[in-house]
């Protein structure tokens, strides 16, 4: 089962994204693998691929359908962790995505808010 997760809940796509491993994740979801599929700790594989070296994995995840408004346990979708990393490329890419730019955490905050605080004036431009 391309989807299997294991005895600490990570599944092989994951595992890709962690390891930064961009052909690997590219052939687990050209062989089927659940781009939304989700750990037992609520992490999904497009919530782990956030970092800007993340880019084509991140990109893969995307055109695969990944849910970009799963969130964490946090309540924190991939917008709020790319608008907090103070990552301008990676945050046109989720809003290009039809990512919820209304989208709050369990403290309420959009990221908005999250971009507000950061040094990155072009990140709350975008917003």
């Amino acid at each position: 089962d391309i989807n299997a997760k294991s005895e600490n809940g990570e599944m092989p796509l994951i595992r890709g994204v962690i390891n930064r491993d961009e052909e690997m994740v590219q052939l687990l979801l050209d062989r089927g693998a659940d781009a939304s599929a989700t750990t037992e700790k609520g992490d999904s594989a497009l919530l782990r691929a956030n970092a800007d070296e993340e880019r084509k994995v991140l990109q893969a995840l995307l055109s695969h359908k990944a849910d970009i408004e799963a969130k964490n346990k946090s309540g924190e979708a991939l917008i709020h962790l790319v608008t907090r990393a103070e990552n301008t490329w990676t945050l046109r890419l989720v809003l290009d995505a039809d990512a919820d730019v209304n989208s709050r955490t369990h403290a309420g905050e959009t990221a908005l808010h999250m971009a507000a605080r950061s040094t990155k004036d072009d990140n709350v431009k975008l917003l």
